[in-house]
């Protein structure tokens, strides 16, 4: 089964592939996934995320707590907005929640009955798609402009790496769905 896509090539239905993108490590085959895998790999090593991991974890679990205030709080809601500032570089309480929820809508339609009408999960998650992708691309554009070395790993994607925008958006929605 571990022959590099020589014997066994793993294949999913449209749909999954739709929402997903074409350029995922998920739906990619042959060189062009071990090219993501090995990206994947350099850039989630320790060394790179400790530096500011932890005070990361303190941010996001802090505004966690001050934003349920007595309420039941969900690992799943800590991990997801970790993620979500981890891979983005966005630490305003604002936008995390916002791409959390987004990512929460896509997440469900991965798994749901592929009916693109309105109000389906289908459809709700590949508009959630769009705006996850629109966010990213604005995020890279916005570090394009300002030329300086961007935060978490879509910062070192764009710095390390020579990705299209349409491909490094693939790319971190897979991350993110990989959580």
């Amino acid at each position: 089964m571990q022959n590099e896509g020589k014997l066994f090539e793993s294949n999913y239905p449209k749909s999954f592939r739709d929402l997903v993108g074409k350029n995922g490590v998920i739906t990619l085959q042959g060189d062009q996934q071990r090219k993501l895998h090995g990206i994947a790999s350099n850039i989630m090593r320790l060394d790179k995320l400790k530096l500011h991991f932890l005070d990361d974890i303190q941010l996001v679990i802090l505004q966690t707590l001050n934003f349920h205030d007595n309420h039941v709080i969900l690992l799943q809601d800590i991990a997801i907005n970790l993620m979500v500032n981890q891979l983005l570089g966005v630490s305003t309480e604002s936008e995390i929640n916002e791409m959390a929820q987004l990512f929460s809508d896509f997440a469900d339609g991965c798994l749901s009955i592929p009916i693109n009408l309105p109000g389906c999960t289908y459809y709700t998650a590949m508009k959630a798609r769009e705006k996850i992708v629109s966010k990213i691309k604005r995020t890279i554009e916005n570090q394009r402009q300002s030329e300086c070395a961007g935060n978490g790993v879509l910062g070192r994607i764009l710095n390390e790496e020579n990705l299209g925008d349409e491909a490094v958006a693939d790319f971190i929605i897979n991350l993110l769905f990989g959580e």
